[in-house]
């Protein structure tokens, strides 16, 4: 392993590299650095050219040579407690920076097109098999121009493939609203950093791109600043899977993701909260071109889930494309089970939003159970799979068989922050819960609520509501939901096992054939 210098302030000395004393000038020069070498930048470094910047590391995914920015002027090599993040390479003008090879950087700032009047790009990741870690750096677009074509690339596209890009601690600058974060392929991460992370200007779209296959992991992110925007955009040849873990949200306004129109493409969300003032760890989501389903804390069953600040419930959105024999297969519920060698139930409440007042069948709404058990009787800890939608005589998952239809449920779905009716009041999103006499109802058609005389007459009218039943509310209409509840035994009679370990048993729902209809569940099991 060697060490080299570079410091842009440097005068004098032979600009080998050798030293403190003989920096090279610029980061471009890396003649004679080779896989696994250590490259320290000086802290005053301030690399600024008018003109294409293009950084090409020898490392290799084995071997990344190591860029740290640190003090030089005392010992040398620099220790871990002179390192710094005072660095910047600067491509001023109509110019964007490239950045390729395998490397670990540390406490950089990279600033593309700074003032340009053109749409720049700061590009990383280039180059087949590479691999990028860049740690406590900042990345900047440095103009304003009102364009998606200025953006920070990772990867390239074309043949490059096996990518890897990851940020730790890493503030990303944009220069306008239209400017993103455009992923042509290989895998990207980005973890830990506030919602200073964006800067003064945050994207109306974060994440665009995904034309060739990826992978997108945000961690540790703070959202506030990025209300009402969307997170992931969607183009017509999606190739990604997007995965949002452990980050806060402004509020309920934030969109994750546009609509999908790719098979290839997924969103997922997971153990996120959505409020600024009160974190709220149980949020999930998941979007495919089948449907989508987000956690909603308006709604949800009293004594369901609840995360000792929130109840909450599952809310699934179907679309045309989920059907019978591809349904919207929705993220995990889960409920440790300590029963062994008997049978065991699980049970999942829910209801829906439905005109006529009748109940799901198993091939609308189903789920598929996982516990383990094993048909040898080994007691393995391998999972065993059970389906609660139609089956034929031999217990097999069949969509020519007849559908049964779910059980009536009296569940008081009043858990959640859904507000109380007002009188006077405009109600104009659909499907907006209210709470009128400790029954939930949801608005189905927008307007203004009764009030003053006419008020008494609709009071009754909720009173006298069932399950399935409108109310005609001044000019709005509101909607009793449908509710019901789903089981699934585990037990040998019904060609299945019983569980023969504790552990957690997963039921996975499935939605088909709804589209236009919305329904929630309760993620906690019965």
């Amino acid at each position: 392993m060697t060490d080299w210098y570079y410091d842009s302030t440097k005068t004098g000395g032979t600009n080998a590299g050798t030293s403190p004393a003989n920096a090279r000038l610029s980061l471009e020069t890396q003649t004679s650095v080779v896989a696994g070498d250590r490259v320290f930048v000086a802290a005053v470094h301030a690399e600024v050219k008018a003109g294409a910047i293009t950084i090409t590391f020898a490392g290799t995914v084995a071997n990344p040579v190591q860029v740290i920015c640190a003090d030089l002027t005392l010992e040398t090599p620099p220790g871990p407690d002179r390192w710094a993040s005072t660095g910047g390479v600067t491509a001023s003008g109509n110019f964007g920076i490239t950045i390729s090879g395998s490397a670990f950087i540390h406490g950089l700032t990279f600033t593309a097109g700074n003032g340009a009047s053109t749409a720049q790009t700061l590009t990383i990741g280039t180059g087949t098999l590479s691999w990028q870690y860049y740690d406590k750096c900042t990345l900047r677009l440095g103009n304003a121009v009102a364009s998606a074509a200025a953006r920070f690339n990772i990867g390239v596209a074309g043949s490059n493939t096996a990518n890897a890009i990851i940020f730790n601690e890493v503030q990303m600058i944009f220069g306008h609203i239209l400017h993103t974060i455009f992923i042509n392929q290989g895998r990207f991460e980005w973890r830990n950093f506030s919602v200073a992370a964006f800067g003064a200007t945050v994207p109306t779209t974060l994440l665009t791109g995904f034309s060739q296959g990826s992978s997108t992991l945000l961690e540790g992110l703070d959202f506030i600043g990025v209300s009402s925007k969307n997170i992931v955009g969607a183009t017509g040849n999606n190739v990604a899977r997007i995965m949002i873990n452990g980050c806060r949200f402004a509020s309920n306004t934030i969109v994750l993701s546009a609509a999908i129109i790719s098979p290839s493409a997924e969103v997922i969300a997971t153990n996120c909260g959505p409020t600024q003032a009160d974190p709220f760890a149980s949020y999930a989501a998941k979007y495919v071109i089948e449907g989508s389903e987000v956690t909603d804390m308006l709604i949800a069953r009293v004594g369901g889930a609840h995360d000792g600040a929130y109840g909450h419930s599952r809310g699934y959105a179907p679309l045309a494309g989920a059907l019978a024999f591809k349904p919207y297969v929705g993220l995990p519920l889960s409920k440790w089970n300590d029963t062994v060698g008997a049978d065991v139930t699980v049970t999942v409440y829910g209801f829906w939003h439905q005109p006529t007042g009748a109940r799901p069948t198993n091939a609308q709404v189903s789920m598929e159970v996982q516990w383990f058990g094993d048909t040898a009787g080994s007691k393995s800890p391998r999972i065993l799979t059970g389906n609660n939608g139609p089956v034929n005589a031999f217990g097999e998952l069949s969509f020519a068989s007849t559908a049964t239809t779910w059980d009536a449920d009296t569940s008081d779905w009043t858990g959640g922050t859904a507000p109380d009716r007002i009188a006077g009041q405009l109600y104009s999103v659909l499907r907006t819960p209210i709470v009128v006499g400790g029954k939930l109802f949801l608005l189905e058609t927008a307007g203004t609520s009764a009030s003053g005389g006419a008020e008494a007459a609709v009071l009754a009218l909720y009173a006298a509501a069932v399950d399935g039943g409108s109310v005609t509310d001044g000019t709005a209409v509101f909607r009793q939901p449908v509710r019901f509840k789903m089981t699934y035994t585990m037990d040998s009679a019904t060609f299945w096992e019983q569980p023969q370990i504790a552990g957690p048993v997963y039921v996975i729902p499935r939605l088909s054939s709804l589209s236009g209809f919305y329904v929630w569940l309760d993620p906690a099991i019965g």
